[in-house]
């Protein structure tokens, strides 16, 4: 994935692989990267425990793009995010919450989608799939978001009830 632009860039450190978060410079004033660069790190933290392997990649990007169509797509050592994720305003915990889930989701995929290959996985449904479970296990365990499982049960488990059903 390519990514150009005048883009405004925040950098941390702290971990053990350089994570940098990019955003149009117009949005900068906007972008809450201590809460993304805080997500970001617990989750690391805990994909690197749950799988017991090291995050398989050198550094740890993700660039929120404008008239981005899908929510979020990984690429390995660089997630392109939906700017519809970057609030103008303040948040609600629900809004905070999926935005979350979307940056685990996509680092799920650095585990499972970037290093297993899709003929292994037998179809992108059971990529994504996966994704979306263990995004929410490390919701449930790394934030402080006390209704993660309530809200998977009922809003994506019923639309995959219902997107089988038909």
């Amino acid at each position: 994935h390519l990514s150009a632009g005048a883009y405004a860039m925040w950098a941390d450190d702290s971990a053990r692989y350089p994570m940098r978060i990019f955003a149009r410079q117009s949005l900068a004033q906007h972008v809450d990267y201590q809460r993304i660069f805080d997500t970001t790190k617990k989750g690391m933290v805990f994909f690197e425990q749950y799988y017991d392997f090291k995050y398989p990649f050198g550094k740890y990007d993700q660039i929120f793009a404008p008239e981005f169509n899908e929510g979020a797509m990984e690429n390995a050592g660089a997630v392109v995010i939906a700017e519809f994720h970057v609030f103008r305003s303040s948040p609600t915990k629900d809004e905070l919450s999926e935005r979350d889930n979307t940056i685990l989701h996509e680092m799920a995929h650095m585990w499972f989608g970037d290093l297993v290959t899709m003929r292994w996985w037998n179809g992108l449904w059971l990529n994504e799939s996966f994704a979306t479970y263990m995004a929410n296990l490390a919701l449930a365990n790394a934030s402080d978001f006390e209704r993660v499982w309530e809200v998977f049960y009922s809003r994506t488990k019923q639309w995959a009830y219902r997107t089988d059903d038909s």
